[in-house]
């Protein structure tokens, strides 16, 4: 996937904060395939989490993997955050479980 390819980039320069964009935007086109959420210009991340809970209910860690993903993109893309190898380490590894949930 074309995101997976830029984050490690981005990750590779050492432009973390970049790399979280990327894995987002991955993210978000992983759960679009597998039509878990329509992706929509309009649509905030808030809408995204409110989707995948209504599509899933309950069922499994993947509306919390993706709230705790949301977090972290939201603190190092809108916040003041140093954003961390280890930060990227943590999203990217909510990415593999949610890719298995």
């Amino acid at each position: 996937d074309e995101w997976m390819k830029m984050a490690r980039d981005m990750m590779a320069r050492g432009e973390f904060r970049l790399a979280i964009r990327a894995l987002f935007l991955a993210m978000l086109s992983n759960l679009s395939l597998r039509e878990l959420i329509s992706i929509a210009r309009y649509k905030s991340n808030r809408d995204y989490q409110r989707e995948l809970r209504r599509r899933l209910g309950a069922q499994g860690d993947l509306p919390g993997l993706f709230g705790e993903s949301v977090s972290i993109f939201e603190e190092a893309w809108y916040g003041d955050h140093v954003v961390t190898d280890e930060t990227v380490g943590r999203f990217s590894a909510n990415i593999e479980r949610m890719k298995l949930a």
